[in-house]
């Protein structure tokens, strides 16, 4: 966008306000430049000034819509967002506010000229450490520099580090050794750094999923992981006071017991970022603002200074609100009134440097005086919804009076469609592949580009024109991939003590934990198991693999099974016996579909192209997946019926309505069947926005339709009139004739009851069929139907809403009241959970008692369900302002209105539900808040500590998250298979239930499926994992796992690299222990049962020869001569003797370790 930047530097008003900044008129006001044009009046002065620049805008959503306009001209401005200024206390919070404003800070540190900052004036309102504070909590690291590791340790204790046993997630660290691994806040990946005494040895980069080490780095440097960085004299400072305030214990209880929690980890060199409130015990009045961290000749550009001034007011003076109820009921320090700079010090601030005041309308600025004032002429460009005659009469008007224009398109098809059109139309127009180098007067310019919103410059005789004005559709937005924050889970085997596991020979235990024992003289760990009766049961570690976790029905309904008994056996069978019933009528249906001749619709036309272009965002990889698989069905003969999973968000209505886009454009009707008359609402809302341009009739048949339309519908659908109908099981009806219909969407299939299951199935016949549902399935479980059921997953997540800034907090009245007055202040609205029917009705009643200004209701699954439907209408039509309910909130519904929720009694509910509770919230251009409210008793039970612990985990994506990913995809296997199979599921546990899936869809393919068996190594060698090597049992445990999980040569050196790099050299028992799980796995692939180590000998017998060729047996026996000795007949064996009489155990181990992996080579070749 030069072309343009250079026509507003060229401009009368931009070098009257050049000549004023030249010679130093401090303040200067700029009048009558539309917020469109905002963007690019910075990124122009940007080309032309030293200096930084800081951009403030009235609040949050204004600062987002200049950073959107601004990146169009310009990419590298920083966002600053708002800080919630809390009095209040929270168990846990989300980080990703306090991530990018220490970002920000450091990024203020490094002052480097050219650097455009954004924020809205809230983002000022919070007192900061002094830039030289805040500038000491930088650490560098190098290879080869000298430091301890305790300093370290130390060090990153005071910047907001929290010691964790293994790192996942930013802001965390852990030591083992010499090996301390740390996620900084500003990286993607976390480093390990490898220390050989008291110097840096090595720093590698890692996978916080695998582990493992992944670039060598010769330097780094740590920035803060919160605004709060400690030093001895801020801590000092900091705890004699808290002394004096603790003794007068003139303060609430729990306050008192906080402060002293706060004393503690202070004194102790951890900073947290919910400390910084207690800055301004150690600086009292001294301490800084964010416009500390601006100079003198930075430029500080305010935009509606008014507003700015106003907003800045509000907040402070609600700040002093809240700060004199908490001091009332001693629940907050005087000091505390310190932490929020007052109006007129925030604005004398401003008035030392620089400063540029920006309205679109001329008025008088109240708190600056302008040494110089200039007025642009700007207008919004008007839209012309892909009205190209419209446009083109515009065009020609303009161009006809010398006029240049500049339309610039998102996309290369956006871009070639729009210039054909003018071309055709005998415009004079210049089309580039990228930018336009110059405008020309009398020229249209047609380029790509990314600006989100167009305007007129009169002065420069320039249009511009993007997506928004031509089409009235925003420009195509990448869908940003937020930074990995843990992982999502890949496989449910994660053991913990206490928790079920399914043995695959002995059925359904309780994993106790590793317990070593010694043998013969010789130390092995064993994983000890817990049956019924008292029974234990000891699996050697590399047998590890023959244990899953156990995932199914809740723990309390689950048997364990007993030892010795068919039990097992038993329930195993009675599974593969519904399993294969089930897969029978799976592939029956799916036999009966492929011979059944149904419509194969056309190759996608012009239109449907054009009509995917106008899709605002750019479609992440698993939906063009997606739509691929879904045309390549509808291409073919064959009746298609294809599930298309994604969560909530992630972009499964797009893809539907590509498809019924696709067959309306081939003369088909399409009916589209969702469970609620609300759903049938927006998708009609969806359908009839996106389909607005084209022509496609949509209609909704629902209880919201009178008798009269609806006998229309109906009669318009039987002539072909209509295109496509959207509707509840109203669309089942007999009286519901098509005349010619082609595909049937489905949402939620399995929320209708069976009578209607039946209606869809008989309407399935001979039509294409696409079932959506919004529960994610196991991927597990996808691959093993796969070849009798068409799935099409999108796991790919969301784009980047703002983000839903989550507490973990103590109930507490005078907060919910805080909480809900912010939202509707702001004009939005407020979900507040409570999910007992019995008491939600006094609880709304006294909210509404301590709110009277606010509208309450409320809703719960027993109430009737027209009335719940007009109630949520209500909501949806902002009639009222806090809907209290219990966790019936309709999924898949977008109140983008509603950025609030608080859930009363967290602790009680599952972490699935809270995952998809907090969904509900945050799908709008508003930073959403989601507070977990718990009622603190005097002794908190052992189980809800670890709920507690867990919902902090879930706050950052961590290990609760993946426990809500588990227990959904669970719930959403059952929804798939029925709930028949998810009995079954439940009696043998979800891993072993589709390890028997898997194994009965290989046999019905054709394929071998070969017996299981297990093999065991008896070899007298200490095989193990040493305490003072890995002390962590959590850490042990995995890497058991991972070494039982061997299943060849690459595993086996790939995992010894692995624990080299986490903890150092491995000692021999470590090795050995590999050894031995490597000859295990190549005895499985040979079909050894049993390997004996003798004196100078091993004897392997087998559990079945077939996997030994005779020519292997020839060949071996020639290499080795008498060495080796094969029985293959009877009970088949082989022996053989060790190149030397008296190996070492080691030795041995490596011998055996060639032996096999000779004989596997001979078997390939």
């Amino acid at each position: 966008m030069k072309a343009l930047l250079q026509a507003l530097a060229s401009t009368k008003e931009y070098r009257t306000l050049m000549d004023a900044y030249d010679r130093e008129v401090r303040t200067i006001s700029v009048d009558g430049l539309n917020s469109r044009a905002m963007g690019a009046l910075v990124a122009t002065l940007r080309q032309d000034l030293r200096g930084r620049m800081l951009v403030i805008a009235p609040n949050d959503s204004e600062a987002r819509e200049f950073l959107d306009q601004y990146a169009g001209f310009s990419e590298d401005a920083v966002y600053i967002p708002a800080r919630e200024l809390a009095l209040f206390d929270s168990f846990a919070h989300s980080r990703s506010v306090i991530d990018q404003r220490v970002a920000a800070l450091c990024s203020l540190l490094d002052r480097e000229d050219g650097m455009v900052y954004v924020a809205p004036v809230e983002a000022l309102s919070t007192k900061l450490a002094p830039p030289d504070v805040f500038a000491a909590g930088l650490i560098r690291l190098e290879v080869g520099q000298t430091m301890e590791i305790s300093m370290l340790v130390q060090e990153l204790g005071r910047l907001g580090y929290m010691r964790e046993e293994i790192v996942e997630s930013p802001a965390a660290f852990s030591v083992r050794g010499g090996i301390l691994d740390v996620f900084p806040v500003d990286r993607a990946e976390p480093l390990r750094i490898e220390f050989f005494d008291d110097e840096i040895d090595s720093i590698r980069s890692f996978d916080p999923e695998s582990q493992r080490s992944v670039e060598k780095l010769s330097a780094v440097r740590l920035r803060p992981a919160t605004e709060f960085v400690l030093n001895a004299q801020i801590a000092e400072a900091i705890i004699n006071k808290l002394d004096k305030r603790i003794k007068k214990k003139n303060l609430d209880e729990k306050y008192l017991a906080h402060l002293e929690e706060v004393r503690e980890a202070i004194s102790q060199g951890y900073a947290s970022d919910d400390h910084d409130k207690y800055y301004p015990l150690a600086f009292e009045a001294a301490y800084s603002t964010l416009m500390d961290y601006f100079g003198r000749e930075d430029l500080i550009i305010i935009l509606d200074d008014a507003r700015v001034h106003d907003r800045y007011k509000m907040t402070y003076e609600g700040f002093f609100e809240n700060f004199k109820n908490y001091l009332e009921s001693g629940r907050t320090l005087p000091e505390m009134a310190q932490r929020i700079p007052a109006l007129n010090q925030m604005f004398d601030h401003m008035r030392h440097t620089r400063l540029l005041t920006v309205d679109a309308l001329i008025k008088r600025t109240p708190d600056f005086v302008a040494g110089e004032r200039v007025k642009f002429e700007t207008m919004e460009s008007a839209p012309y919804y892909g009205k190209m005659e419209l446009l083109i009469t515009d065009l020609e008007r303009w161009l006809g009076h010398g006029q240049s224009v500049l339309l610039a398109l998102s996309s290369e098809s956006r871009r070639d469609n729009v210039a054909k059109e003018l071309q055709n139309a005998g415009l004079f127009v210049d089309v580039y592949r990228t930018e336009a180098p110059e405008l020309k007067p009398g020229r249209a310019s047609v380029c790509l580009g990314t600006v989100a919103a167009g305007f007129q410059l009169m002065s420069a005789r320039m249009t511009l024109l993007t997506d928004r004005e031509i089409f009235g559709a925003p420009q195509k937005r990448r869908t940003a991939k937020s930074k990995s924050k843990g992982q999502m889970i890949k496989s449910f085997n994660e053991l913990t003590v206490g928790s079920l596991v399914v043995h695959e020979s002995h059925g359904i235990g309780r994993y106790i934990g590793v317990d070593q024992l010694t043998v013969d003289g010789l130390k092995r760990d064993y994983i000890k198991i817990g049956y019924s009766g008292d029974d234990f049961l000891y699996v050697p570690v590399e047998n590890m693999d023959t244990l899953q976790n156990y995932v199914g029905a809740e723990e309390a309904s689950v048997k364990l099974s007993r030892l010795g008994t068919a039990e097992w056996s038993k329930a195993k069978a009675k599974v593969r016996k519904a399993i294969e019933d089930m897969t029978e009528e799976l592939v029956a249906l799916y036999a009966a579909r492929s011979k059944a001749v149904g419509y194969a619709f056309a190759e996608d036309n012009d239109w449907q192209k054009n009509f995917e272009d106008m899709f605002p965002y750019e479609e992440t990889p698993d939906q063009l997946r997606c739509i691929e698989e879904i045309k390549r069905d509808m291409e073919t003969p064959k009746p298609m019926e294809r599930l298309l999973c994604g969560d909530v968000g992630y972009g499964k209505t797009e893809v539907a309505i590509r498809a019924v886009f696709k067959a309306v454009m081939d003369g088909k009707q399409v009916a589209f069947l969702v469970p609620t008359t609300i759903l049938a609402q927006q998708h009609f809302n969806t359908m009839q926005n996106r389909f607005s341009k084209y022509p496609v009739k949509v209609e909704m048949l629902s209880r919201f339709r009178t008798k009269k339309q609806q006998d229309k519908i109906i009669d318009n659908l039987r002539t072909g009139l209509l295109d496509v109908v959207v509707g509840t099981h109203r669309i089942l009806s007999k009286d519901v004739v098509y005349k010619d219909l082609g595909l049937l969407v489905v949402d939620e299939e399995q929320r209708f009851g069976v009578r209607h299951k039946e209606s869809i199935k008989k309407l399935k016949a001979q039509i294409d069929v696409l079932t959506l549902t919004a529960t994610p399935i196991p991927r597990t479980l996808h691959m093993s139907l796969s070849g009798i059921r068409d799935m099409s997953l999108i796991e790919d997540p969301p784009e980047d809403r703002y983000p839903i800034q989550t507490y973990v907090v103590e109930y507490d009245a005078s907060l919910i009241r805080e909480w809900i007055l912010r939202e509707v202040d702001r004009g939005g609205q407020v979900f507040f959970v409570h999910n007992r029917v019995q008491d939600i009705d006094r609880i709304t009643a006294r909210l509404s008692e301590m709110m009277p200004e606010v509208r309450f209701d409320y809703a719960h699954g027993q109430m009737p369900e027209h009335k719940l439907e007009n109630l949520m209408i209500s909501f949806m039509n902002h009639e009222f302002d806090v809907l209290v309910s219990t966790t019936i909130i309709e999924t898949g519904l977008d109140m983008s209105n509603v950025n609030t929720i608080l859930i009363n009694d967290a602790d009680k509910m599952g972490l699935s539900q809270l995952y998809q509770l907090r969904g509900r919230v945050g799908r709008s251009n508003r930073i959403a808040y989601a507070y977990l409210m718990y009622q603190k008793d005097k002794v908190l039970t052992e189980v809800a500590e670890k709920r507690l612990k867990a919902i902090k985990e879930f706050t950052e994506l961590g290990a609760g998250f993946k426990i809500a990913m588990k227990d959904l995809e669970i719930r959403g296997a059952g929804n798939l298979l029925g709930s028949d199979q998810h009995g079954h599921m439940s009696q043998v546990g979800y891993e072993m239930y589709s390890k028997l899936l898997e194994e009965h869809v290989r046999k019905i393919k054709g394929e071998t499926v070969e017996e299981q068996f297990e093999t065991t190594i008896e070899f007298s060698i200490n095989a193990f994992i040493p305490d003072d090597y890995v002390a962590n049992s959590d850490h042990k445990l995995e890497l058991y796992k991972k070494i039982a999980a061997i299943r060849d040569q690459r595993d086996r050196f790939n995992i010894e690299e692995e624990i080299e790099d986490r903890f150092g050299t491995l000692p021999k028992p470590v090795y050995n222990l590999l050894a031995i799980a490597h000859v295990k796995a190549m005895a499985q692939r040979l079909g050894i049962r049993l390997i004996r180590e003798g004196e100078d000998h091993v004897i392997a017998n087998f559990q079945h020869n077939e996997r030994m060729g005779i020519q292997v047996v020839a060949e071996a026996s020639a290499v080795y001569g008498r060495r080796i000795a094969f029985n293959m007949s009877g009970k088949p064996y082989f022996k053989y003797k060790f190149s030397q009489p008296k190996l070492t155990k080691e030795d041995k181990a490596k011998e055996l370790e060639t032996l096999l992996l000779k004989i596997i080579s001979m078997n390939t070749n």
